[in-house]
């Protein structure tokens, strides 16, 4: 039997985090004619992706149908409608956190006289956890990325509730979108 192991603490935290502030980074197709979007569909994933329903894969379904609604009302404000019938771009939407180490020589030391001084104190060392969403859209046809969006920001701990982390989505994926379509397509 397969097992799946959603990885909640994965999304969750980078939701909880308020990643709205983060980097935002776009990448796109020079050749895509972006003025021709108009309708859009969700890539449609794995029917297993969410097969074993404990706790934690209904919150991975709740956290799902806030980004999607979320997408779906900025595109909206673009003119760009959701069509299951021939789209003319899919979108795809990804999460992912890793760990990050920041060493930061700051070139001095205290003075051996000093009250602070046990030792060599100019270098510090911060591990943190850094979360990133991402909106690919995807050519129906040919399958090829036209467009990929991306935010990232260090991940926070932290018990939000349900409008927190609906706020959350909201400002993320709205600061992704900002930058959709390419203001110079064709350079």
């Amino acid at each position: 039997m397969k097992t799946f192991y959603p990885r909640v603490p994965l999304i969750v935290l980078f939701f909880i985090s308020g990643c709205f502030g983060g980097r935002v980074k776009t990448h796109y197709d020079h050749e895509s004619n972006f003025r021709t979007y108009r309708t859009f569909d969700w890539l449609p994933v794995p029917k297993d992706k969410f097969e074993y329903l404990t706790d934690q894969t209904r919150l991975l379904l709740h956290i799902d149908a806030h980004v999607k609604e979320t997408v779906k009302a900025e595109l909206a404000r673009k003119g760009i409608r959701r069509s299951r019938e021939n789209p003319d771009f899919l979108i795809a939407y990804h999460t992912g956190e890793h760990d990050k180490l920041k060493i930061q020589d700051w070139g001095y030391a205290y003075a051996r006289s000093s009250r602070y001084w046990g030792g060599r104190d100019d270098i510090e060392v911060t591990y943190y956890r850094q979360g990133t969403l991402i909106l690919d859209f995807i050519d129906p046809k040919t399958k090829v990325l036209s467009w990929r969006g991306s935010v990232t920001k260090t991940v926070e701990r932290g018990q939000p509730d349900e409008e927190d982390v609906r706020r959350r989505i909201r400002n993320a994926v709205k600061k992704i979108l900002e930058k959709f379509p390419p203001r110079n397509p064709q350079e």
